[in-house]
């Protein structure tokens, strides 16, 4: 029995393993730089407040907000952003855009999430070729253009 009892303990230890942040990766992105992590899926929420390019190239998953009342992407203060071919994932409130001009968003994926796209105070904003399924603020998902 205390054989038995022991592999139940140990087993979940061994399989978890949770996604690296990707906000260190951020603030290491110097102002006006391009940030193409490795392919893969990254724990968020992250920040951005200077201008940057977040480039997944298609195959970059940010996931899993655990903090269910704060933004998964939120850019504040922060001009000229590109935030092009990115995976945001069961989080919260995708992305959010306050007091953050001139920003390009493009060919993301917000799966799961409850709000998609937030724009507050934040002139000539581009958003094309996004795919937001699932929102659940009470309107349709789809493509954004």
């Amino acid at each position: 029995m205390l054989r038995r009892l022991t592999f139940l303990l140990l087993f979940p230890l061994a399989t978890a393993q949770a996604a690296p942040p990707l906000q260190p990766l951020i603030d290491a992105t110097p102002p006006g730089g391009v940030l193409r992590p490795a392919p893969g899926t990254y724990a968020g929420p992250s920040s951005i407040t200077k201008p940057m390019t977040l480039d997944g190239g298609g195959k970059v998953v940010v996931e899993g907000n655990a903090f269910r009342a704060v933004r998964d992407l939120t850019f504040a203060n922060s001009p000229d952003n590109h935030i092009l071919g990115n995976t945001l994932a069961d989080g919260r409130y995708g992305m959010q855009f306050i007091f953050s001009p001139r920003a390009r968003v493009k060919n993301n994926r917000l799966a799961d999430t409850d709000t998609g796209i937030a724009v507050l105070y934040s002139p000539d904003l581009v958003v094309r070729g996004n795919t937001i399924p699932g929102a659940t603020d009470g309107k349709v998902g789809g493509n954004l253009t």
